[in-house]
């Protein structure tokens, strides 16, 4: 497989923030769907920040740093599965 700053280059910023765009306005479209609360939306708020930071902080130029991005997709994924499990948490003891 071929990273992204491989396929994209220079304007792999733009391409990864169209991407987590899309993906931040997915998930709030199936949380509201879902009937998700406000402790969903502030978690998916802070799984923003977390891909913006990643697109801050990023150097194509430097491997190192990619993957550091790239495997702190994790704490994304993390971030997003406690956004759910506590908006679960604080619906089910209404």
């Amino acid at each position: 497989m071929k990273s992204t700053a491989l396929r994209f280059g220079d304007s792999t910023k733009s391409w990864l923030s169209g991407f987590y765009a899309v993906t931040i306005a997915a998930m709030g479209l199936a949380g509201w769907l879902a009937g998700a609360g406000a402790v969903f939306f502030t978690g998916l708020a802070f799984a923003c920040g977390q891909l913006l930071w990643q697109i801050a902080t990023l150097d194509i130029d430097d491997a190192e740093n990619c993957l550091a991005r790239f495997r702190s997709n994790r704490d994304f994924g993390l971030i997003v599965f406690f956004a759910v499990l506590a908006d679960m948490t604080v619906a089910s003891s209404l």
